[in-house]
């Protein structure tokens, strides 16, 4: 057992058997099979090694069970929670079917056989904001997603996506959804696709989400539902 932390806030708790030295092939159960406990206060405790991370919402857990030889490890039993209550947080479990080593080059630990389950919350869409670098989501709105992942870290398979979207006046709700990621490529989404449904109160609703485009007033007739 290993148990070790910097100054920065990064805890790491490792618990097993971890030979990387033996013969290259996996010889039974237990073999090279290590518990991994790793805590931070923050995201950026892990950016000398994963790079700058996409955004920042505070505490982080990640728990999981990794096995197999000093060239390819699997990470089974993975539970990561990332932020807190009252704030931006995210949940997501399941496992990846192979870790390899870094190539010439490589910054991050390619992976393929990545089968994912993600939640995700946001109190209030202004933090969703913040996470994709837009000014121009309206705030004051209660947002949750879910989604299950599945490829590798080149191309991943989002499907059985939902997002549902809550606020005064407003529930727009969209799924089950499907796309292409491609976290490294010039255009991360594509094949976007799923039905969507928004429920107005009334059409001056309309009016938070219309300001940055247009300044003409917006009629007042009623309710309005979209699909």
């Amino acid at each position: 057992k290993l148990t070790t932390s910097n100054d920065e806030g990064l805890q790491v708790s490792l618990s097993g058997r971890l030979n990387l030295f033996g013969a290259d092939a996996v010889n039974g159960p237990g073999t090279n099979t290590v518990l991994l406990d790793l805590r931070g206060p923050s995201l950026g405790t892990l950016q000398r090694w994963l790079g700058e991370p996409p955004f920042e919402p505070g505490p982080w857990r990640a728990t999981g069970k990794l096995s197999g030889n000093r060239d390819n490890f699997v990470l089974q039993d993975i539970d990561i929670e990332i932020g807190e209550p009252g704030s931006l947080e995210v949940r997501a479990n399941g496992s990846i079917g192979r870790i390899g080593a870094p190539g010439s080059g490589q910054e991050q630990f390619p992976a393929s056989g990545i089968l994912l389950s993600v939640q995700a919350y946001a109190p209030d869409s202004a933090q969703i904001g913040v996470l994709l670098g837009r000014d121009d989501i309206p705030p004051g709105q209660e947002v949750t997603a879910s989604a299950e992942l599945a490829g590798s870290t080149q191309e991943l398979q989002l499907r059985s996506g939902a997002v549902t979207i809550t606020a005064r006046d407003l529930r727009a709700t969209a799924g089950p959804l499907s796309a292409l990621l491609r976290p490294a490529g010039e255009e991360p989404l594509a094949d976007l696709t799923g039905p969507i449904r928004i429920e107005l109160s009334n059409t001056s609703a309309l009016s938070q989400y219309l300001t940055p485009y247009t300044s003409k007033p917006i009629p007042v007739p009623g309710a309005i539902e979209l699909s």
